[in-house]
Formats: C-alpha cells, sequence, structure tokens
C-alpha cells in the first residue's frame, strides 16, 4: 500500500479520467488513487477507492457509462478482474436543500447497464 493518496473528483471529467490516472502513474513517488464520482457537485454518492493495481489493469476505453451508472461498470469490471470489493456503510441524510439531478436518462443507463453488462464480452479486459 502506497504512503500517500491522490483524490480525483470526476464530477464531468469521464473523458479526462483515463488521462489524469496515467499522469499520477507516471510520477516517480507511488500514490494510490481515490476516484470520487458522485455526477453531481453534492457529494452524495459517496467516495470508492480503487487501489493502483486494480486501475492498472482497467481499460478506460471500454468505460461506456457516466454518472451512478459509471459507479457500477468500474465495481463490476473490478470484479470481472478479480478482485474483491469492501464496503465502508456511511448514513444518508435526507436532502434539504436543492433538487435531486436524477433524470428518466440517468435510470435507464443504470437499469438497462446493469443488464448489459451481464451480457458484455470480458475477454478483452
Amino acid at each position: 500500500m502506497a504512503d500517500s493518496v491522490v483524490i480525483i473528483p470526476t464530477y464531468n471529467e469521464k473523458e479526462n479520467i483515463e488521462n489524469i490516472i496515467r499522469k499520477v502513474f507516471s510520477l516517480p513517488h507511488v500514490f494510490d488513487i481515490l476516484i470520487v464520482e458522485d455526477n453531481s457537485p453534492d457529494a452524495t454518492a459517496g467516495f470508492v477507492c480503487y487501489t493502483r493495481r486494480v486501475l492498472e489493469k482497467m481499460k478506460f476505453d471500454k468505460v461506456k457509462f457516466v454518472g451512478y451508472a459509471f459507479q457500477i461498470e468500474m465495481k463490476y469490471t473490478a470484479t470481472k478482474l478479480g478482485y474483491k470489493i469492501a464496503e465502508v456503510p456511511i448514513i444518508f441524510t435526507d436532502r434539504v436543500l436543492g433538487v435531486s439531478k436524477m433524470s428518466m436518462k440517468i435510470f435507464k443507463e443504470a437499469f438497462f447497464g446493469v443488464f448489459s453488462l451481464r451480457f458484455r464480452n470480458w475477454k478483452n479486459y
């Protein structure tokens, strides 16, 4: 385990995430990376931490989803690559300010995306 971590917020950064990770990996110091992907600036989706080893094996050009479905795809890909996922429970409180960013498009991508992951050809991962 590295003694340092780089935290990468990915709000609207799907197109840049691979380049950011490659840049971090090219640095002389060894870092773990914490990717914060919540598809909004209000930090309500929690945190996902991947070790460098997992991210080095992922093929980001094959990641198709954005938002909530992006999180599902990344986790599912990690398990298909043979890694285990550990979850740490967090407590969400009811929203008192702002409005939900949930849309029918986000719902459909998440719902149908889960099924499409099941039938994806994983031999090229």
